[in-house]
């Protein structure tokens, strides 16, 4: 079986979504000429346009994870990404449309298999109602409801006690047990 895992999805990614919002202000910038150029208008069109290449962007990776193929060729590759406590505001776009993307499931609605979804929850972040990522925490409450993940990474738990935030994680494996046929 081959296996994959991404121990810090949301904050690994988070450099190249900003250089997309920078790569789309230029753009704007250019076409648009001196009366966009730093202006809150040309912000805020970086940002719309980034936050839907963005979603596009998980939209085609929960796609790639359910139709890549190991080696072998007979299975999908088993993945795994890690993602929830990074409260920047690009990693939490990231966050926001993975799951986005993976509610809306593949092509007509299907279920995605993969990645699993591992959604770290940590007190102060995004446990309760207030803190910065509790939005994102509602996203996945909706998401698990739908689409049966992500699998929560309870990061207050006594088994990391003393362990750093972004050496958390799990590859959400399933225990399944096989099914005998008469």
């Amino acid at each position: 079986m081959c296996q994959q895992g991404f121990l810090n999805f949301d904050t690994d990614l988070a450099p190249y979504v900003q250089r997309e919002y920078e790569y789309q202000k230029k753009q704007i910038e250019e076409v648009y000429g001196d009366g966009y150029v730093n202006t809150e208008r040309t912000a805020e069109l970086a940002l719309e346009r980034t936050d839907k290449a963005v979603y596009q962007a998980m939209e085609q990776f929960v796609y790639n994870c359910n139709m890549m193929r190991s080696r072998s060729g007979a299975q999908v590759t088993f993945s795994s990404v890690n993602f929830g406590t990074d409260t920047s505001k690009w990693a939490r776009m990231i966050s926001k449309n993975l799951f986005k993307a993976y509610i809306a499931g593949l092509g007509k609605g299907e279920n995605p298999i993969f990645p699993n979804l591992c959604y770290r929850v940590k007190d102060g972040i995004n446990l309760h109602e207030g803190e910065p990522n509790f939005d994102i925490t509602q996203l996945a409450i909706e998401c698990v409801g739908k689409r049966i993940q992500p699998r929560f990474v309870f990061c207050d738990s006594k088994a990391y006690d003393g362990m750093p935030l972004e050496y958390i994680g799990t590859m959400g494996k399933r225990i399944l047990s096989p099914c005998k046929t008469l």
